[in-house]
Parts: structure tokens; C-alpha cells; sequence
């Protein structure tokens, strides 16, 4: 044990906070974790009034945010990844890993399928040279409302979301673990092909409601969740 302790305080892994109370020998020391050894840069794509947004957030290991920013942009690609990696390494130097959410499927760090057309294909590890986890961006927000909610509930929820462009997406939660599915393709209703989605959809209450229907009815008869959620700007 006090090597591996000697070996996480040269890291700058554990700190030495305190010496604890004597009970009749030495004094022990107390130590705690390093929330600052390294930052995580988080950069989330989404839609919002028919426009393209990046959710763009720096952390420590204790989830406390060191930066945020809502970015407008015209298109998502590379070359504007990169460009708000540089940047926020300059300023934030300790960032060492980088996660992206992706609307689309991924193969570890290659993207397989995007609504961002230009990231199709791309192993952002290797295009950014800075270790990359690519979560599927509907994944990320049904993990987050479970954990929020304590998932004790509803242990098996299908999570939909609905964006302003695109069709929807879904996360699949079984006894509160995200399934994934045979190369990460589980929860793509939009390959569910006869109900169709698009702006004139979501612009029209009673055709939305009926295909939200009949998507709520095979996805009940297939999986039998405790729960839905339904998420989407338009919704609130």
C-alpha cells in the first residue's frame, strides 16, 4: 500500500491533506484525490431554433465545470473540432482527453454514422491526437436522466429524443445499463423505415402524435419497458 500511495503522490495523483489523530502509535496520514491531476474537454453537438449549436465544457474529475460555452456554428467538421481543441489546451493545458457526442453510431473512436455528415468515417483519436470517447449523444442524455433520477423507478426505460432536423433517436436502459446492441446500432428507430419523420412532421401536432404512437407501440411490444421518456425542445 505505501508504494503505491509514493507512486500516486509523485504523480500528483493523491494529495496529503491532513494528519489524523494519533490513537498510541505514529500519526496517520490522510490523503485525498486529486480532482485537477487532469481535465476533460466535452464538446456535444445539438440543434435549437432550426440552427446548429456546440455545447463546449471543460471539467475536472470531480464533474465541477472549469468552462462552458453554447457555440453557434454553420457546420460541424474536423477542422472546427481541432481548431476548439487548440484553443482550450492553451488555456486549460491539463486537458488530456476529449469526449464528443456524436448523433450517430460509433466503432470505438471511428464514427460509422453521423447526422454530421463530415464526421462519417473519421477516427478522431487518430485525426486529434488526444485520446477521444464518442458516446452516442441520445445514450449520454438517457444515462444522465437515470442517474439524476436514481433509476429505481423505472429501471428499464426507452429514452426518445426528438430534435428540430432530424429524425429522432432512442437509448435503450435494461435494469438501468445502457444496451447497446451488436456494433452500437441499438435504439436507431430512424431504420424503423414506414413511419416517417421530418420538419412537416414536427410542425404538424396530430401527425406527430400518431407517429410518436405507433414508434411507442412497436418499441412496448418488442422491449416492454417499464417507462418512456420523450425529450425535445419542442416539448417543453
Amino acid at each position: 500500500v505505501g508504494t503505491i500511495l509514493n507512486e500516486l503522490l509523485e504523480k500528483n495523483e493523491i494529495l496529503e491533506v491532513n494528519q489524523g489523530k494519533s490513537t498510541g502509535g505514529r500519526p496517520p496520514k490522510e490523503y485525498s484525490y486529486n480532482f485537477d491531476f487532469f481535465h476533460c474537454l466535452i464538446i456535444f453537438p445539438f440543434e435549437k431554433d432550426n440552427s446548429t449549436y456546440l455545447n463546449i465544457c471543460v471539467s475536472n474529475l470531480g464533474e465541477t465545470h472549469l468552462y462552458n460555452e453554447e457555440r453557434k456554428i454553420e457546420i460541424i467538421n474536423l477542422n472546427i473540432i481541432k481548431a476548439i481543441i487548440l484553443d482550450l489546451k492553451e488555456k486549460f493545458p491539463k486537458i488530456e482527453v476529449v469526449g464528443f457526442g456524436n448523433a450517430g453510431t460509433n466503432e470505438g473512436d471511428l464514427i460509422t454514422f453521423s447526422d454530421y455528415t463530415y464526421l462519417e468515417g473519421l477516427n478522431l483519436t487518430k485525426e486529434l491526437s488526444i485520446p477521444v470517447v464518442i458516446e452516442n449523444d441520445v445514450n449520454s442524455a438517457a444515462i444522465g436522466f437515470n442517474k439524476r433520477k436514481g433509476g429505481n423507478e423505472n429501471p428499464s426505460t426507452v429514452y426518445i429524443f426528438f430534435p428540430e432536423s432530424y429524425p429522432p433517436g432512442s437509448a435503450l436502459l435494461i435494469d438501468n445499463k445502457l444496451y447497446k446492441g451488436f456494433k452500437n446500432c441499438a435504439g436507431e428507430i430512424t431504420n424503423i423505415r414506414h413511419i416517417s419523420w421530418n420538419k412537416d412532421v414536427y410542425n404538424n401536432f396530430e401527425t406527430f402524435c400518431k407517429n410518436s404512437a405507433e414508434l411507442i407501440e412497436i418499441m412496448s411490444s418488442v422491449l416492454n419497458p417499464s417507462s418512456f421518456i420523450l425529450s425535445g425542445n419542442f416539448l417543453t
